[in-house]
């Protein structure tokens, strides 16, 4: 009977992790060329990342805008001299070090996004947000209300465009958390429990009618934990890094024109 129930909690536990490796197949591409990758990571988009993008890109979208207009009415509309010349040579000297804007802050800011989604239950790449109150203060700061109106279309232009990349950042962080969350919940629950401790104390007392209970209790928890089983797909991670850092330089060009 021992050998029956063991072999039926084997035969359970295949089925899930077979269904499970399906799952994982989904998200790891089985050859090695771009096409075939970008297809998949195309698919992983759609599944994962998609729905979480556009909501985040929409809530972006609104603090941006708030904290523009927030910013820029605050702005005296008759600055003096002083301010108006320094505000110029600012602008100069950011457009001058475009490139080293772009690797020193905005690729940087992309990877922190996502790789702080190593860090499971606390979901840290929503703090990503702040980064469209960053370029609100930014157009806010190089705003000449005397001369330079008509630059804040180009800074705006390029801001919503690097909202696109920062929100992809964000939802890949997300996923990755949720992701990790998932694998820690599956290793922590591979650890010797009390469930364990009772099946070798009715082992030992030879308590079969506890014995079986305990077993039933045992695989069901396998059962449950082996949906906590997932595959991290790192190289969608990297994927979603290299099309945001990509969307971020494109965004930043254009605000600086």
């Amino acid at each position: 009977m021992e050998k029956k129930r063991k072999r039926k909690s084997s035969e359970v536990n295949n089925k899930v992790k077979a269904k499970n490796e399906n799952n994982n197949i989904k998200e790891s591409p089985q050859k090695l060329d771009f096409k075939s990758i970008f297809v998949n990571y195309l698919k992983f988009y759609k599944q994962k990342l998609m729905r979480k993008h556009i909501i985040i890109y929409i809530i972006c979208l609104v603090v941006f805008f708030v904290m523009v207009a927030t910013l820029i009415s605050k702005i005296n509309s008759t600055p003096n001299i002083t301010e108006l010349i320094e505000s110029a040579k600012k602008v100069n000297e950011q457009s001058k070090g475009i490139i080293s804007l772009i690797f020193s802050k905005k690729i940087p800011l992309v990877f922190m996004i996502i790789f702080a989604g190593i860090t499971p239950y606390l979901f840290l790449p929503v703090i990503g947000i702040a980064g469209a109150y960053t370029l609100a203060v930014d157009i806010a700061t190089n705003f000449n209300v005397l001369t330079e109106k008509a630059s804040v279309v180009p800074m705006c232009i390029g801001a919503i465009i690097q909202l696109i990349a920062i929100g992809l950042a964000i939802a890949t962080g997300i996923q990755y958390c949720i992701l990790n969350t998932k694998k820690w919940r599956y290793n922590r629950n591979q650890e010797y429990s009390m469930l364990d401790f009772k099946t070798r104390l009715y082992e030992a007392t030879k308590n079969n009618k506890k014995l079986d209970k305990v077993n039933k209790k045992k695989e069901e928890k396998q059962i449950k934990n082996e949906k906590n089983n997932v595959k991290i797909p790192y190289l969608y991670l990297l994927f979603s890094f290299i099309i945001s850092v990509i969307i971020i330089t494109i965004g930043t060009i254009i605000s600086k024109i």
